[in-house]
């Protein structure tokens, strides 16, 4: 048996960087032509070519190095040849060297397309300072690409068409399906290798009933690694989620694939959501004033000193769900005592006086408002409105303060009363 054991390459001669990506058309990228050798040069001759006109070499900027330049020669399309070469005794090397630079243009108006840089090895040539050419020599292949060659898009079905985001659905759709669909598109050139990875948040769950059959699932995630697709052509799958918690979900896909001419990878990820409200409810925040921001706690207060608090009051429940009748309590810790100035703003953005509070319970320090009792009209907050309250208390006593704020409202479409609360210096820090 005979085997041929090849020589280790004596060079490379390489593009940096080899993977080369202009956004669009008339995007124009700079590349550098480079030379790991063994040896000392003292001259040579690079040639490549490349598919015209998708890119077109436009420039050049020569390492001054290499002050004996035999020639630049740009102008047939798709090839570039380049002879350089030094007149500094021993040469340069050897080591890592820099040729050039070029000027890589996009050319190509449907801003999609690819192309090698492909090193001409019958033409292209390296020659030692101690005489005679480099050999064997690793002539390593750049890639252009200009534009994006694979295009993603991530729906959900909203009962008519297609769309980005569904929402705010109602409180009934808890547990129910939702269909979504992700299409991928070869923009122009032939993809292969592909695979989609598609990530839920975790009020979403994936239900193992695509059009296509994922190669691995979870709770939240599905692969599935698809047939290779032609330039110009799309492949889409289908499946449900179901909605297991309220709030909005996002549901991502991240495509990858090979530019199968090229042998460069692309990617791409596209998203849609869907929001789903709880039933009728209503959030509550309470902070302090500091001086300078709403915080949630003030420490080292003395006896005397006047605070400024906040109380927000969303209504975060479903669409429709509608509330009246609302009343706000606070219930303060016998460190505190309430100072007045008491407003109210409405959802409408106006301030309102509402001093003095119309509920005042001494023995439990707690003080109120019957917020109609304050407007014209009776208020209705609608899903996603707020009112807020802001008062004053002096602090009285030394000790551990607790600041409770409780909401009550009635919300008519699911007959039910509903209440939220905050409590502030939820750690009790002491005041003294």
């Amino acid at each position: 048996w005979f085997v041929e054991l090849q020589k280790p390459p004596n060079a490379t001669v390489f593009f940096m960087p080899d993977d080369i990506r202009a956004d669009e058309y008339c995007d124009t990228e700079t590349v550098g032509i480079w030379v790991d050798t063994s040896k000392a040069l003292m001259s040579g001759k690079l040639v490549f070519d490349y598919t015209s006109c998708c890119a077109n070499v436009t420039g050049y900027d020569f390492n001054s190095s290499w002050e004996f330049l035999h020639e630049v020669n740009l102008n047939v399309p798709g090839k570039v040849t380049i002879g350089f070469g030094t007149l500094t005794q021993g040469g340069h090397g050897p080591g890592l060297l820099h040729i050039t630079d070029l000027d890589i243009h996009c050319c190509n108006t449907s801003s999609c397309c690819g192309t090698g840089l492909v090193w001409d090895t019958g033409t292209s040539n390296l020659e030692r300072a101690s005489g005679g050419f480099v050999d064997p020599v690793n002539w390593d292949d750049g890639t252009f690409l200009c534009g994006d060659a694979i295009d993603v898009t991530k729906q959900v079905w909203d009962g008519s068409t297609w769309v980005d985001a569904i929402g705010p659905l109602g409180s009934e759709w808890m547990g129910q399906d939702v269909t979504f669909k992700i299409t991928v598109t070869s923009k122009c050139l032939d993809l292969s290798g592909i695979t989609v990875n598609d990530v839920m948040d975790p009020n979403l769950q994936y239900n193992n009933n695509a059009s296509l059959t994922a190669s691995s699932s979870t709770a939240t995630t599905a692969t599935w690694n698809l047939d290779p697709l032609a330039a110009y052509t799309s492949t889409s799958i289908e499946f449900n989620a179901t909605i297991v918690d309220y709030g909005e979900g996002f549901n991502t896909a991240t495509v990858t694939a090979t530019v199968t001419d090229l042998g460069i990878e692309v990617s791409e990820e596209a998203d849609a959501s869907v929001t789903t409200m709880p039933p009728a409810g209503i959030d509550v925040n309470k902070t302090i004033w500091d001086g300078t921001a709403w915080v949630n706690e003030i420490t080292g207060a003395t006896i005397s000193d006047t605070y400024r608090f906040r109380c927000e009051m969303e209504n975060s429940g479903s669409p429709g769900m509608d509330l009246t009748n609302i009343i706000a309590l606070d219930v303060l810790s016998d460190s505190l005592e309430y100072a007045n100035n008491a407003r109210i703003r409405t959802p409408s953005g106006v301030w309102r006086d509402i001093n003095p509070p119309d509920i005042n319970d001494p023995e439990n320090n707690t003080v109120g408002w019957t917020i109609d009792t304050f407007l014209q009209d009776p208020l209705t907050l609608q899903p996603g409105q707020m009112i807020v309250i802001e008062f004053n208390a002096t602090v009285v006593d030394y000790g551990y303060d607790c600041n409770e704020q409780i909401a009550m409202a009635w919300c008519n479409e699911s007959q039910t009363d509903v209440e939220g609360n905050r409590v502030l210096f939820e750690d009790f820090i002491p005041f003294g």
